[in-house]
């Protein structure tokens, strides 16, 4: 009994000494766990084969040819970079506002050369448009991009394009 006796008022400095690290140790492997593994740690990833898809390609080409000079063509622009929430909202709402675009982007941005303002969204339309969630998020980037006054162009995806007619709806929307 008398050993325990002795061995009360040491409890406290092992605590400290020995569990209070022990538990700071489990709870940066949980953290760590939980983020990913150690900021240093390196992660493996792989290079995509292209950015855009065969049908996406084909009609950067033909975007490409009747635009002209004065403008410049950019493609899987995030939402977000071009579009931003009005100032004035409270912190709720514009946090609210900015998680409906975030992860979203645009097929084809056509902005000025000068300044590269945006001027015109192009988006290319297949098959997946027609489900309902991919609707639902078109409908969104639609909304949202008419509420910043750039015009969006959507279209259909096939296997040509006639470059007088893109030509004309392209210019016809940025009034060129």
């Amino acid at each position: 009994m008398k050993s325990l006796d002795l061995l009360k008022p040491l409890i406290p400095f092992l605590i400290l000494v020995v569990a209070l690290p022990l538990l700071g140790l489990i709870l940066r492997a949980v953290w760590l766990m939980l983020r990913g593994g150690p900021a240093d740690e390196a992660v493996a990833y792989r290079k995509v084969g292209g950015i855009l898809t065969a049908a996406e390609r084909s009609f950067f080409g033909v975007l490409k040819s009747v635009s002209p000079e004065s403008y410049q063509i950019g493609f899987k622009v995030r939402l977000a970079d071009i579009i931003a929430p009005v100032n004035g909202l409270s912190k709720s709402r514009r946090q609210g506002a900015l998680n409906r675009i975030q992860s979203k982007h645009v097929d084809f941005l056509i902005c000025r050369s000068d300044d590269l303002s945006p001027l015109l969204v192009i988006e290319l339309d297949d098959a997946s448009h027609r489900r309902q969630d991919q609707s639902d998020r078109d409908k969104v980037k639609d909304a949202a991009l008419k509420s910043a006054g750039i015009p969006i162009l959507r279209v259909d995806c096939r296997r040509g394009y006639n470059p007088k007619e893109l030509r004309e709806s392209v210019l016809g929307m940025i009034g060129g």
